[in-house]
């Protein structure tokens, strides 16, 4: 994947950074050898990798509580993804030194259950980014992310915030990462290697109008439902643009090729899983600059007279910071992060007390059934 003329590739020579979407190492040392530089990560990600290294990871489960007898399973869970953050930093530790720390970082999320706690997610985010020099702490934009990405960048740590869908979301981040730069700076913190980024998960954009449309929303062409996240995209790069944040769009979580080749030569960052990654090489290259390609006035407008909410998402101040807890697919995003952490802590649990009447083909039951692995 990523030799020079496929896809991808095409898309990397036209300024549009790939990053790798996942915790499997051999996965991401292929995808760096390919032109990615850097990694997200996520529970769900977490615990796919976990699932398929079994016998690896079980094995350090049990080093780990031999060595802190009174470690409960959470706090083995919380080691767990550490262990494997600082695995997925030394891979692309000579990206991160090549580009002088500009690039080559590995994503690590804090505990979902943090989402509405500030003060905790500033804890948790210093102790990943004290675990490597190029681990970056990743939280949700809640409002309590939120203030705790502005104090993080007060204080020198490149954060990226997750789980944004509208455009008012990616703004508030932008403003939030412009705050604390500036402290940092006046506080004499050399600010220039620092990327802050903001996640938008432009397939969950599409599912929460999906969703919507099939509890009877207004009559669309099927094919308008392939849009809102594109064009919501669209509209946060152009106001980052605009207004020069310094703050970089990250999009993930693909539901299909328009997710890639609608963005292709935009100043930012499409982080791919495996099989996307597949996909879109078998594709044929978009238009070198796609991401100046408006959607279709009528289709927008289509939209906006079915969904009340697509037209607040597309607009910058269409959601306050205090709306975007109760957001539709922040609520279904936070409940999947959590449902991955508690899958996590039971594969923990059946390492260090298995059943044992259970037949056992590898370490810990296979986890139970969960919503999208990617983002």
């Amino acid at each position: 994947m990523g030799e020079p003329g496929t896809p991808l590739a095409y898309t990397m020579r036209h300024g549009t950074e790939i990053w790798h979407d996942g915790a499997v190492a051999a996965e991401l040392s292929a995808a760096i050898a390919a032109g990615a530089t850097g990694a997200t990560s996520n529970p769900s990600l977490v615990l796919e990798a976990v699932d398929r290294e079994r016998v690896l990871w079980g094995g350090r489960i049990r080093a780990l509580a031999a060595d802190r007898p009174g470690a409960t399973d959470t706090d083995l869970a919380s080691a767990l993804v550490r262990e494997i953050a600082v695995r997925g930093g030394g891979v692309l530790a000579p990206v991160f030194e090549r580009e002088q720390g500009r690039r080559g970082r590995f994503a690590s999320q804090v505990a979902p259950a943090l989402y509405g706690d500030a003060d905790a997610t500033v804890v948790e985010s210093l102790a990943i980014a004290a675990s490597g020099p190029n681990l970056q702490p990743k939280i949700p934009a809640t409002r309590a992310g939120l203030e705790a990405l502005e104090a993080l960048s007060a204080r020198g740590v490149t954060a990226m915030a997750t789980a944004c869908f509208t455009v008012s979301q990616a703004v508030a981040v932008a403003e939030a990462a412009e705050r604390g730069l500036e402290r940092a700076a006046a506080s004499g913190h050399d600010t220039a290697s620092m990327t802050p980024l903001c996640v938008f998960l432009v397939g969950r954009t599409d599912d929460w109008f999906a969703a919507l449309a099939e509890r009877g929303g207004g009559a669309l062409d099927p094919s308008d439902l392939e849009w809102p996240g594109v064009a919501c995209v669209k509209a946060a790069y152009r106001t980052y643009r605009d207004r020069g944040y310094r703050t970089r769009l990250l999009v993930a979580g693909f539901r299909r090729e328009l997710h890639w080749s609608a963005f292709v030569g935009g100043d930012l960052v499409l982080s791919i899983t495996p099989p996307w990654w597949a996909r879109f090489q078998a594709s044929t290259a978009p238009a070198p600059h796609a991401i100046e390609q408006p959607v279709e006035p009528r289709l927008v407008a289509r939209l906006r007279r079915a969904f009340p909410d697509f037209a607040r998402a597309l607009e910058i101040d269409g959601f306050g910071i205090g709306d975007f807890d109760a957001l539709a697919p922040m609520v279904r995003t936070l409940r999947g992060f959590l449902r991955a952490r508690h899958e996590l802590e039971g594969f923990v649990a059946d390492v260090l007390l298995p059943d044992p009447f259970a037949p056992r083909e590898g370490v810990g039951d296979p986890p139970a059934g969960r919503d999208s692995l990617q983002e």
